[in-house]
Protein backbone atom coordinates (compact mmCIF):
# COMPACT_ATOMS: atom_id res chain seq x y z
CA UNK A 1 0.00 0.00 0.00
CA UNK A 2 1.26 2.99 -1.07
CA UNK A 3 1.35 6.36 1.35
CA UNK A 4 0.78 9.85 0.15
CA UNK A 5 2.30 11.49 3.00
CA UNK A 6 5.23 10.27 5.22
CA UNK A 7 6.36 12.31 8.80
CA UNK A 8 9.10 10.70 9.98
CA UNK A 9 11.09 11.78 13.04
CA UNK A 10 14.42 10.63 13.17
CA UNK A 11 13.87 8.22 11.13
CA UNK A 12 17.54 6.65 11.21
CA UNK A 13 18.30 7.64 14.29
CA UNK A 14 20.18 4.58 16.13
CA UNK A 15 20.64 2.45 13.01
CA UNK A 16 24.10 0.60 11.86
CA UNK A 17 25.42 1.82 8.30
CA UNK A 18 23.37 -1.13 6.68
CA UNK A 19 19.93 -1.10 8.14
CA UNK A 20 20.28 3.37 7.79
CA UNK A 21 21.16 2.56 4.25
CA UNK A 22 18.50 0.04 3.76
CA UNK A 23 15.36 2.30 4.94
CA UNK A 24 16.88 5.93 2.86
CA UNK A 25 16.40 3.63 -0.01
CA UNK A 26 13.01 2.77 0.82
CA UNK A 27 12.12 6.78 1.91
CA UNK A 28 13.53 7.89 -1.62
CA UNK A 29 11.51 4.60 -3.31
CA UNK A 30 8.02 6.04 -1.99
CA UNK A 31 8.81 9.82 -2.44
CA UNK A 32 9.77 9.36 -6.25
CA UNK A 33 6.06 7.18 -5.79
CA UNK A 34 4.88 10.23 -5.39
CA UNK A 35 4.80 10.66 -1.75
CA UNK A 36 5.30 13.70 0.10
CA UNK A 37 7.81 13.27 2.80
CA UNK A 38 8.27 15.34 6.46
CA UNK A 39 11.21 14.71 7.89
CA UNK A 40 12.96 16.23 10.83
CA UNK A 41 16.66 15.04 11.23
CA UNK A 42 20.01 16.38 12.61
CA UNK A 43 21.90 14.16 9.78
CA UNK A 44 22.50 16.32 7.23
CA UNK A 45 23.86 14.03 4.32
CA UNK A 46 20.05 12.61 4.64
CA UNK A 47 18.29 15.79 4.14
CA UNK A 48 20.69 16.44 0.56
CA UNK A 49 19.84 13.08 0.14
CA UNK A 50 16.18 13.32 -0.22
CA UNK A 51 14.69 16.70 0.49
CA UNK A 52 13.36 19.06 -2.08
CA UNK A 53 12.80 21.75 0.45
CA UNK A 54 14.36 22.64 3.68
CA UNK A 55 13.93 24.64 7.05
CA UNK A 56 16.15 24.87 9.48
CA UNK A 57 14.45 26.57 12.74
CA UNK A 58 16.43 28.11 16.21
CA UNK A 59 14.66 29.31 18.94
CA UNK A 60 11.15 28.61 16.77
CA UNK A 61 11.94 31.32 13.81
CA UNK A 62 12.82 29.95 10.25
CA UNK A 63 16.59 30.64 10.03
CA UNK A 64 16.69 29.40 6.60
CA UNK A 65 14.28 27.97 4.47
CA UNK A 66 14.23 27.04 0.54
CA UNK A 67 16.07 24.27 -1.69
CA UNK A 68 19.22 22.81 -0.57
CA UNK A 69 21.19 24.83 -3.33
CA UNK A 70 19.13 28.29 -2.08
CA UNK A 71 20.30 27.74 1.53
CA UNK A 72 24.02 27.01 0.30
CA UNK A 73 23.96 29.97 -1.21
CA UNK A 74 22.51 31.84 1.64
CA UNK A 75 25.19 30.84 3.81
CA UNK A 76 28.57 31.04 1.58
CA UNK A 77 28.12 30.40 -2.42
CA UNK A 78 31.37 28.65 -3.27
CA UNK A 79 33.71 27.43 -0.74
CA UNK A 80 37.17 26.53 -2.23
CA UNK A 81 38.99 23.48 -0.91
CA UNK A 82 42.95 23.32 -1.02
CA UNK A 83 45.28 20.52 0.21
CA UNK A 84 48.68 22.58 -0.48
CA UNK A 85 51.95 23.20 1.41
CA UNK A 86 53.09 26.73 1.46
CA UNK A 87 51.06 29.95 3.10
CA UNK A 88 47.72 30.95 1.61
CA UNK A 89 47.77 35.05 0.96
CA UNK A 90 45.32 37.16 1.93
CA UNK A 91 43.01 38.04 -1.22
CA UNK A 92 40.38 40.71 -1.91
CA UNK A 93 38.61 37.44 -3.80
CA UNK A 94 38.17 34.94 0.00
CA UNK A 95 38.16 34.66 3.12
CA UNK A 96 40.09 31.79 4.60
CA UNK A 97 37.67 29.92 6.90
CA UNK A 98 39.79 26.72 8.00
CA UNK A 99 43.26 26.35 7.90
CA UNK A 100 45.27 23.17 9.24
CA UNK A 101 48.55 22.41 8.29
CA UNK A 102 48.24 21.63 5.09
CA UNK A 103 44.51 22.03 4.19
CA UNK A 104 42.45 24.90 4.08
CA UNK A 105 38.83 26.49 2.82
CA UNK A 106 38.36 29.23 1.15
CA UNK A 107 35.05 31.36 0.97
CA UNK A 108 34.57 33.08 -2.41
CA UNK A 109 33.74 36.48 -1.65
CA UNK A 110 32.11 38.01 -5.19
CA UNK A 111 31.55 36.28 -8.48
CA UNK A 112 34.57 35.27 -9.48
CA UNK A 113 36.34 32.00 -11.48
CA UNK A 114 38.19 29.95 -9.26
CA UNK A 115 40.65 29.89 -11.66
CA UNK A 116 41.66 33.24 -10.90
CA UNK A 117 42.01 32.36 -7.26
CA UNK A 118 44.55 29.04 -8.38
CA UNK A 119 46.53 31.84 -10.52
CA UNK A 120 46.27 34.01 -6.98
CA UNK A 121 47.67 30.82 -4.71
CA UNK A 122 50.22 29.92 -7.46
CA UNK A 123 51.78 33.20 -8.19
CA UNK A 124 52.51 33.35 -4.34
CA UNK A 125 54.08 30.33 -4.66
CA UNK A 126 51.59 27.72 -2.85
CA UNK A 127 52.35 24.35 -3.63
CA UNK A 128 48.87 23.42 -4.65
CA UNK A 129 48.15 19.51 -4.71
CA UNK A 130 44.38 19.51 -4.35
CA UNK A 131 41.73 22.39 -5.47
CA UNK A 132 38.44 22.02 -5.30
CA UNK A 133 35.13 24.17 -5.55
CA UNK A 134 31.84 23.07 -4.64
CA UNK A 135 29.51 24.39 -2.35
CA UNK A 136 29.36 25.04 1.92
CA UNK A 137 27.56 21.74 3.09
CA UNK A 138 25.06 21.27 4.87
CA UNK A 139 27.01 20.02 7.81
CA UNK A 140 28.82 23.47 7.62
CA UNK A 141 26.00 25.70 7.56
CA UNK A 142 24.12 23.57 10.43
CA UNK A 143 27.41 25.01 12.35
CA UNK A 144 27.00 27.75 11.30
CA UNK A 145 23.67 28.31 12.53
CA UNK A 146 23.53 26.52 15.59
CA UNK A 147 27.20 26.70 16.38
CA UNK A 148 27.22 30.35 18.22
CA UNK A 149 23.77 29.49 20.10
CA UNK A 150 25.70 25.96 21.62
CA UNK A 151 28.40 28.17 22.62
CA UNK A 152 26.15 30.85 24.05
CA UNK A 153 24.43 28.18 26.04
CA UNK A 154 27.60 26.67 27.31
CA UNK A 155 29.07 30.02 28.28
CA UNK A 156 25.92 30.74 30.13
CA UNK A 157 26.00 27.26 31.68
CA UNK A 158 29.61 28.06 32.83
CA UNK A 159 28.83 31.28 34.52
CA UNK A 160 26.10 29.37 36.70
CA UNK A 161 28.31 26.78 37.60
CA UNK A 162 27.88 23.63 36.00
CA UNK A 163 30.23 21.13 34.29
CA UNK A 164 30.59 21.09 30.85
CA UNK A 165 28.41 23.73 30.00
CA UNK A 166 25.12 22.95 31.67
CA UNK A 167 23.77 24.49 34.42
CA UNK A 168 22.71 22.03 37.34
CA UNK A 169 24.73 18.96 36.44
Amino acid sequence: MTRSLLILDEPTKGFDPVNRKLLMDIIEDQKRAGATVLMVTHQMEEVERLCDRIVLLKNGEAEAYGTVEDVQDQYGGTVVRVRYTGEIPESPHYTVTLRESSYAELTVTGPIDEAVILRELMDAEVSVREFTAGRPSLDDIFVAVYGDQNAADQNAGAAAGGRNGTAGE
